[in-house]
């Protein structure tokens, strides 16, 4: 930029000053602001307006006025940033060139449609490239978050040892992130920062696009949560009323035996079995009380039916009575004993 005025002979002094509504941005090269042209670098969006002041020999002064407008990238949303994991001393012409080389390779097109826009340190220990990937002669550059999506991608399938520095981040210079139209995107940190009553599905962030976003609602979220742990508890519970059957089930197969007492044993031996139903009886009568022993000691019963050994139990009870184990039979009284 040459914004020399017209000076008297042997002016010998120049000053370039910037004007206070001047962007602060950018950097004023080889002390040139002492000079009749003025050098600058780093400049950013935005209107530039400096005044330069001529001083002669003699102490006369004149002063004089130059702007400049730096206009926006017309390409500034298709710029692709890519953070290598190498500080920015360490990396030479051969490495950059077989670098480009490589992302020409991943992407599908020729070293010479990338443009490098700018290599700087990012911090001490990883370098920021800037690139540019052209669509051919004639054509427009591709889009920045395509090219940023699809080199992703490809060393994420390559397990980023594809290329000769390992890439720490690969995005857009500019945010474009959509955030699922329920956030905005942060230009420091690159994330979504999410509307109220909406969060990131992160599972969608972790292993698919490998991009925030704001899908999820809270509230549809924090149900589905709720009917998960339901569903879990309702399962083991389930789970443990089927083993605690199972465990019952089990000690109810199991024969249990114990030593009787000659009381018990004399009473079951009494009993008639539980699966067997007796028929009834009809009324004793006067005959039916006298049966002689001869006849309980055969096998004919009344009217020539045998038996039961139950029922011989029940006729002897009521006329002879039953003995108890250890228990002899009643001795039967003297006939003096009778007439005392």
């Amino acid at each position: 930029m040459d914004l020399t005025l017209l000076m008297t002979k042997g002016g010998v002094s120049y000053l370039w000053t910037r004007d206070d509504i001047s962007p602060a941005a950018g950097e004023v090269l080889n002390n040139s602001d002492h000079q009749a042209v003025l050098f600058l670098g780093n400049l950013v969006e935005g209107k530039y307006s400096f005044t330069l002041t001529v001083t002669d020999s003699k102490g006369q002064s004149s002063t004089g006025r130059g702007t400049v407008e730096v206009k926006p990238d017309a390409y500034e949303r298709d710029l692709v940033e890519v953070v290598l994991e190498v500080a920015v001393s360490q990396i030479s012409q051969r490495q950059r060139d077989m670098l480009l080389r490589q992302i020409g390779v991943l992407l599908g097109v020729l070293d010479s449609d990338i443009v490098v826009r700018e290599i700087g340190a990012f911090n001490e220990y990883s370098t920021r490239l800037v690139l540019l990937v052209s669509g051919g002669p004639g054509r427009p550059p591709l889009s920045g978050r395509s090219v940023a999506f699809s080199l992703r991608n490809k060393l994420r399938k390559q397990k980023n040892d594809f290329l000769i520095f390992k890439a720490r981040r690969v995005d857009t210079v500019i945010c474009q992130l959509n955030c699922s139209g329920h956030g905005e995107c942060d230009p420091f940190t690159r994330r979504c920062v999410c509307h109220p009553f909406w969060m990131e599905n992160f599972i969608r962030a972790q292993f698919g696009e490998l991009e925030s976003n704001c899908e999820w609602s809270v509230l549809y979220v924090t149900i589905a949560s709720f009917m998960i742990v339901v569903a879990i508890a309702t399962v083991v519970w389930g789970m443990v009323c089927c083993c605690k059957r199972r465990k019952s089930k089990a000690r109810r197969s199991k024969s249990r035996y114990k030593m009787l007492e000659a009381d018990e044993q004399d009473t079951l031996e009494l009993q008639p079995p539980r699966a067997a139903r007796l028929k009834p009886m009809p009324a004793p009568t006067s005959s039916a009380l006298m049966h002689s022993d001869s006849d309980l000691d055969s096998d004919d019963g009344q009217n020539g039916v045998p038996w039961k050994e139950q029922e011989r139990g029940h006729l002897l009870r009521p006329q002879n009575g039953s003995l108890r184990n250890g228990q002899g039979p009643a001795r039967s009284k003297k006939q003096r004993e009778e007439l005392l």
